[in-house]
């Protein structure tokens, strides 16, 4: 224990090599890291309204970052989340909104995604529901 005290890069070793591991471990498992945080938050707004419940019509509507006003984007959205992006919207900084028919009632979660020029991208999630 004296050459503890007298050697601190010895002090410093041992921190490293066992102290450090176990306050890694510490971190609950699926608790994002700081830099695993959404990449680029190019969307500020997703949502969803009913238009007519009888034909099951609904609009989406989505908004991006206002610095991003001069940004091309292009989106594909997935109406019903099963990995089949039903439609391409090629200018949708510039059409905000979609309107698409459902042919059965229930609850549907959309996925909209959207990418600008540079390649970043940004995924948002809304629930449609139906009667």
């Amino acid at each position: 224990m004296g050459a503890l005290r007298r050697d601190p890069t010895l002090l410093a070793a041992l921190f490293f090599f066992i102290a450090a591991p176990v306050l890694m471990l510490a971190r609950p498992r699926g608790e994002p890291r700081a830099s695993a945080q959404r990449e680029y938050g190019l969307l500020s707004f997703f949502d969803v309204t009913v238009q007519d419940e009888a034909a099951r019509q609904v609009r989406f509507e989505w908004s991006f970052r206002p610095d991003l006003e001069d940004t091309e984007m292009t989106c594909t959205l997935d109406v019903d989340d099963d990995g089949i992006f039903e439609e391409s919207i090629e200018d949708c900084d510039g059409e905000t909104s979609l309107d698409h028919s459902y042919d059965e009632p229930g609850t549907y979660r959309a996925v909209l995604i959207a990418r600008d020029r540079s390649g970043n991208a940004d995924r948002a999630v809304t629930t449609v529901v139906l009667p």
